[in-house]
């Protein structure tokens, strides 16, 4: 894919951290978070893209964990936001990471 399309975005990055599990046959209340090795797996698609020259784009929904969009950062993988889960929903430079 990355090397066809020139990119990829990654549907609710968070997969990449944590999911969520709920034993078969319960209910949601019974469910629980399940840790991923997310360095791991950021690591892979880190080296994929390289070995493509293409970019990926996290989406995320505002709903992430404190670190996560700086260590997306760091794996330079960029960011998609919805301005509608933004707790501040106008657009500011001093927030988000704007072009030069």
């Amino acid at each position: 894919m990355l090397r066809h399309a020139g990119g990829l975005r990654i549907d609710h990055v968070m997969g990449l951290f944590r999911l969520f599990w709920i034993p078969h046959g319960s209910t949601p209340a019974a469910g629980t978070y399940v840790r991923t090795r997310a360095d791991e797996l950021l690591a892979i698609v880190d080296i994929e893209s390289q070995r493509a020259g293409a970019f990926v784009v996290g989406e995320d929904l505002g709903t992430v964990e404190d670190g996560v969009r700086e260590t997306l950062a760091e794996h330079r993988m960029l960011s998609y936001r919805l301005l509608y889960f933004e707790p501040a929903r106008r657009p500011s430079c001093r927030r988000w990471r704007c072009p030069p």
